[in-house]
């Protein structure tokens, strides 16, 4: 299998573009240290799902309370129960998979299948687990992410939902925090978008990373957010 994950990449030191629409003053009561916050809160009490096009193209889902994970890329299919081994499939992942996937497009989920996550053919390439699982640090460290100086560069309102982009200055690079609401958040706004570089275990990473979750429609399956809401609103 294929390196999955690229430490030495040469996009260090790249500035994000600065978006052009200033963001009016009736927003600033909006902080990307208080956003991430709830973020956290809210992502660990839901299946988390996140899309990433950088290090890697790849999709990763996280149940919550120490629940089952699995990773999609082109190579196939890894998943694991909490704190055990990775197993793999040849399955590979759907290509081109847009940041706002997790949020904004409609899909169902069996729910049953994450119980099997963990107990197929073991992944017997200690390279490729140690790959998997600097993957999922990366995911935690954008989460974790603690803003200083951080600056509203716009607020505006996107798919019927309000949105807000911060820049946090990060060496000679920056990073880049998009928050837009959700219905099941009470309007509080979730991180969408982390796009710049990540420190991690003494290398810096530039990670584009899109956040989202899925909810139980009934006992046996589950549907993405965008979903979920469509039927909140009895649409």
């Amino acid at each position: 299998m294929k390196s999955i994950l690229v430490v030495g990449i040469s996009c260090l030191g790249i500035t994000l573009g600065v978006a052009q629409n200033a963001a009016p003053n009736a927003s600033n009561s909006v902080s990307a240290s208080d956003s991430l916050k709830q973020s956290r809160e809210f992502y660990s009490n839901h299946h988390l799902v996140v899309v990433g096009t950088a290090p890697i193209s790849f999709k990763f889902d996280r149940y919550p309370n120490n629940g089952p994970e699995r990773i999609q890329n082109n190579q196939g299919t890894s998943t694991r129960q909490h704190g055990q081994a990775w197993d793999h499939s040849l399955d590979p992942m759907r290509t081109g998979l847009p940041l706002d996937y997790a949020e904004r497009n409609r899909y169902v989920m069996t729910f049953g299948f994450s119980k099997e996550w963990g107990h197929g053919p073991k992944l017997g390439d200690p390279k490729t687990a140690q790959q998997l699982n600097s993957l999922i640090k990366l995911i935690d460290a954008a989460l974790n992410f603690t803003p200083s100086n951080e600056r509203l560069i716009q607020s505006e309102t996107t798919y019927h939902s309000p949105e807000w982009i911060f820049e946090i200055p990060s060496g000679d690079s920056t990073v880049r925090l998009t928050f837009r609401k959700s219905r099941e958040s009470k309007d509080l706004p979730l991180l969408r978008e982390f796009s710049g570089p990540i420190t991690l275990e003494g290398g810096k990473v530039k990670v584009d990373f899109g956040f989202g979750y899925m909810m139980r429609a009934d006992p046996e399956h589950e549907m993405s957010e965008f979903a979920w809401e469509e039927m909140q609103r009895g649409g």
